[in-house]
């Protein structure tokens, strides 16, 4: 794992709403968040700390979970909580699968269910 995936926050980050942006990994910090939504998807895990399966190099912390609902994204005390059904975690698993090949841009919104969109960026834009 290197130090290198960001969590960053933009309270006025597109015209529609605030984003939560991941930037800076690599593929295989991609593979490990796609496992972990393969394990929400598949029942395998009913929460995961991002912070558990890559290493941060930011304060900002993501935890995911599986609802009854699609919840989406929001701002709790500790860290952000990504809240999706299953259905919904095997679509995120599938929207990674490109990132897991090394290029250099590229970007694609994981979740706007809330009121924050969760957007996987290779280089930080989107």
């Amino acid at each position: 794992m290197s130090e290198r995936v960001r969590l960053e926050f933009f309270p006025d980050g597109s015209e529609a709403c605030p984003l939560l942006c991941i930037r800076d990994f690599s593929a295989q910090e991609v593979a490990a968040l796609r496992n972990a939504a393969l394990e929400l998807a598949d029942g395998v895990s009913a929460f995961v700390r991002l912070e558990d399966r890559v290493t941060l190099a930011s304060d900002t912390r993501l935890h995911m979970r599986v609802g009854k609902r699609n919840e989406g994204l929001r701002q709790a005390p500790q860290a952000f909580e990504l809240v999706l059904t299953p259905l919904e975690w095997s679509q995120v698993e599938g929207l990674l699968e490109p990132f897991l090949e090394e290029r250099p841009h590229g970007s694609q919104r994981l979740d706007e269910h809330g009121e924050i969109a969760l957007l996987i960026s290779r280089d930080g834009s989107w």
